[in-house]
């Protein structure tokens, strides 16, 4: 288990004593300073940077040259410490891959995309959205927490998003978002790894509520997917041809119509009416199934090898462009909705795209929602595939009707990156490593003399019809 030091705490010397003193908005959360001595002043420094339980103890164990029981006895001193910090909101424990701790209850794991999640949350979410996607239990990409109460703390940070139906900051440990349109869910807590996602809630939800739950889970995988090479994309896929094909634009384009279309006519499986999962492995990209799939009802928890991604624009005629490089790679990232708070994200984004083109083709389809439409298309897929060429030759500009690619032109990237469809009290408490206390003063003793009497401490997916 690593440890990490609570941003609004700092540690000063008064009279020759050192504190642990909060600040902001844990003075507002009614927080009180801790004393401590040397050995905690020694702690406090190491979790500054994060640090593991062994890590802290090594440090202990060498300040007193500790040996045999000696090493039990600060074992047990340093564990009662760094939850009486816990408990005082001074740390905070970093995210632990191995689903070892956290929320109370039998944990259900599946996969999203090519990573295994581990849910611990109302059964009758399970049930119902993610048990087809079940999987065997073992070390999880990420945990998601369902915990029916409202935080300890509250964890304030840089606004990164902001409107009507959510606000999303950046802490130094937390992605934090305010669901106003779910007055259900109070907080939706992810690190910044995404390893770890807390959903804080009422204790009592309707069935409705419930599935709210699931829709704001999806906001925790997009950071997770990000951090992994992995991209989810705002599309309705098929399967032909062996290989998964991405039908992509903007809402209201007419997805889910054209890819009905193929259903009608040739009885293709539709893999997914909303999002897809893209990563690259063993010198391929693939689609991975995801339980997230808009309104539409259409998901598989099925890997496929990814054919070409095809962006639709309404038309009044049915026909193909070939794209520029650049435009293909500007269209693919605009319908990413893996997170584009920032820069650094959206380069992300961008670099993903021009990975995933590297390996398929892409195209332009201007069309009516007239079965020709499909047939234009497939003929195109046909033609491509039955002479080898693995991606759509650049085009060029200039053709009757071909829109060019304005990053940042309809919001819509992005757009899932966050979408999910006190006065201090007066009195002090101290929190001494390995000193002796005084009479009457609360304390948290690592590597004390363990004297008689002291007291130890402690999205849902837009898609709307017909998109």
């Amino acid at each position: 288990m690593r440890w990490r030091a609570a941003g609004e705490y700092v540690h000063v010397r008064l009279g020759g004593q050192s504190y642990l003193l909060p600040w902001g908005q844990k003075i507002v959360d009614f927080h009180v300073g801790l004393q401590i001595n040397e050995s905690g002043v020694l702690l406090w420094n190491a979790l500054g940077e994060g640090a593991d339980e062994e890590e802290l103890l090594m440090l202990l164990c060498r300040r007193f040259q500790a040996q045999g029981e000696e090493i039990l006895l600060l074992r047990r001193d340093l564990e009662e410490f760094l939850l009486r910090l816990e408990a005082k909101g001074a740390v905070t424990r970093e995210a632990d891959q191995d689903c070892a701790e956290g929320h109370s209850g039998e944990a259900f794991f599946f996969r999203a995309g090519s990573l295994k999640i581990a849910y611990r949350g109302p059964e009758a979410v399970w049930q119902k959205f993610l048990k087809g996607f079940g999987c065997e239990a073992g070390k999880a990409d990420q945990r998601v927490e369902v915990l029916a109460s409202r935080p300890l703390d509250t964890v304030n940070g840089r606004v990164l998003v902001r409107s009507s139906e959510f606000l999303l900051m950046e802490g130094e440990a937390w992605y934090v978002m305010l669901l106003p349109v779910f007055p259900e869910i109070y907080e939706l807590h992810v690190s910044r790894d995404g390893s770890l996602c807390r959903i804080y809630c009422r204790p009592e939800m309707s069935e409705e509520e419930q599935e709210h739950i699931f829709h704001a889970m999806r906001f925790g995988f997009l950071v997770l997917a990000q951090e992994r090479g992995l991209a989810v994309v705002h599309s309705a896929s098929l399967l032909y041809r062996e290989r998964a094909w991405l039908f992509a634009g903007k809402s209201g384009t007419g997805k889910s119509t054209h890819t009905s279309l193929w259903r009608d006519a040739w009885g293709v499986t539709l893999l997914n009416g909303d999002l897809n999962c893209l990563g690259e492995a063993k010198g391929r990209v693939w689609v991975y199934g995801l339980p997230w799939c808009g309104t539409s009802g259409i998901s598989t928890p099925e890997t496929y090898p990814l054919g070409g991604v095809v962006f639709l624009k309404q038309w009044r005629e049915n026909q193909v462009q070939e794209l520029a490089e650049a435009e293909k790679v500007c269209l693919l990232a605009m319908r990413m909705i893996t997170p584009a708070w920032t820069g650094v994200r959206l380069k992300k984004n961008l670099e993903m795209s021009e990975q995933i083109l590297r390996h398929c083709m892409a195209a332009r389809l201007c069309c009516t929602r007239e079965p020709e439409a499909a047939e234009v298309m497939r003929g195109y897929i046909d033609e491509r595939c039955d002479a080898g060429r693995g991606s759509a030759d650049v085009g060029r500009h200039g053709e009757a009707g071909w829109e060019s690619a304005d990053v940042g032109g309809d919001g819509e990237a992005g757009r899932g990156s966050a979408d999910v469809g006190g006065d201090k009290e007066a009195g002090q408490e101290s929190a001494d490593v390995g000193g002796d206390r005084e009479a009457g003063q609360e304390s948290a003793d690592v590597g004390g003399n363990g004297e008689a009497g002291r007291e130890r401490a402690d999205g849902r997916g837009d898609q709307e019809d017909g998109s």
